[in-house]
This record gives C-alpha cells, structure tokens and sequence, in this order.
C-alpha cells in the first residue's frame, strides 16, 4: 500500500517527499492550473523531486487528440538521468476505454479518473488500467456512501484478475483516510496538509508535555 500527494506544487512535493513516506504524485487539471507554469514543465520538476509515478491527466476534447497529448507528455520518460516516471490519468467513458487499453497495452501506467460506478471499474479493469481512482468523499456527498463504494470497487478488481489496484483519491479528513484503507483500497492520494495531520493527535502532545514536566522534576 502506497500514499501519494494529490498536488501539484513542487514545494509542496519537496515538503511531502522529505516526510520519508510518499511514493507518488497525482496531478489534475485544477492542481496544474494553480503552479501557471506550462504543465511539462512543472511535471519535469515533479518527477525530479519524485522516484515513483507522477500521474497527469489528459484534457484534450477527442480521443485522437488524447492519445496524442498522451504520447507527448510520456515522452518525458525518454529524458536522460534519474527521474520518476510519467503516468496518464483517463477520465472514464466508454470512448475512453479504447484510449485505456492502447496505453496500457504501450506500457504506460494508467490510471482511471473521475469513476462513479462499479461497471466503469469493470471495464477499466478489462482494458488494463493499472489503477481505478475514485473519489471518495465527493462519492459520499453525491451518492452516499464513498467508503462502501471503495470495497466494492476492490471486489470488482479482485473478480476481474488483470490486477488493477485502486487509487483512492478525494480524502478529506484522518478518519476519512483511515476508513479508505480499512474499506481496502491498495493506495490513497491526499494533500499534504492531510500528510501532515495523520501523525498528529491532541493526546499525544499531551502526553510528550506530561513527560516533559515529569523530567524537569
């Protein structure tokens, strides 16, 4: 199981990177329009911050164009020296799933986005996606019950078999994170202020003071 960063700010990544227990990067096209820098730029500097994927989302208006957009921005994997690599995060469609299965069958890493419900996973899974990412607490806002839609989701993937993970993203809030995790989701994406908030507790900085005070007599 692995924590990613859901942001796109290189400072940012440093921060998250320096923690010692991030493995990735998720980007969207909201979190790239907050850097205003070119997005190739920006996931050059993020992949150099980086070892492990840096996802980036494709934005294009048709499939053609996408596989297009795609093929461009992995090709900042062919770059010399040592970097993270460069994955591709594919809206869910059924168009789309085409797209999926050209990429995965290429060797990208691909990760399918804005997923709402058990038959997309279906056939993400049957394209070869290599994670599904669903958005957790936007799910429980519209539809409910995020969490229970994240189990259901691993049993889909595990029914399937072509070993497709899923990458929650959308974690609002410690308990939501840990929730995901016991629902059992392989990964989660999530800001670095949630990053930092996961070590953290009240109780704990009360007992460190209590000892504190117990050493100074």
């Amino acid at each position: 199981m692995s924590i990613y960063l859901d942001s796109a700010i290189p400072d940012e990544a440093r921060q998250a990177f320096a923690l010692g227990y991030v493995r990735g990067i998720t980007t969207n096209p909201a979190l790239l329009a907050k850097v205003k820098r070119p997005a190739s730029e920006v996931l050059q500097e993020l992949c150099s911050i980086c070892p492990g994927p840096v996802f980036y989302q494709l934005t294009a208006t048709t499939v053609a164009e996408r596989l297009e957009e795609a093929q461009r921005v992995l090709r900042l994997n062919d770059e010399p020296g040592e970097h993270g690599e460069v994955g591709i995060k594919v809206p869910a469609s059924t168009e789309n799933m085409a797209l999926v299965a050209t990429l995965s069958q290429r060797g990208a890493k691909v990760a399918v986005t804005a997923m709402f419900s058990l038959a997309q996973a279906y056939l993400a899974c049957e394209a070869g996606a290599t994670y599904v990412l669903p958005y957790v607490n936007r799910t429980t806002r519209l539809r409910g019950d995020g969490i229970g839609y994240v189990r259901e989701l691993v049993r889909v993937c595990t029914a399937v078999g072509r070993g497709t993970q899923v990458l929650a993203a959308s974690v609002k809030s410690t308990d939501e994170a840990v929730q995901t995790l016991l629902a059992g989701t392989h990964h989660i994406s999530m800001p670095l202020r949630l990053l930092q908030e996961l070590g953290q507790d009240p109780l704990s900085d009360e007992a460190v003071a209590e000892f504190a005070r117990a050493m100074q007599g």
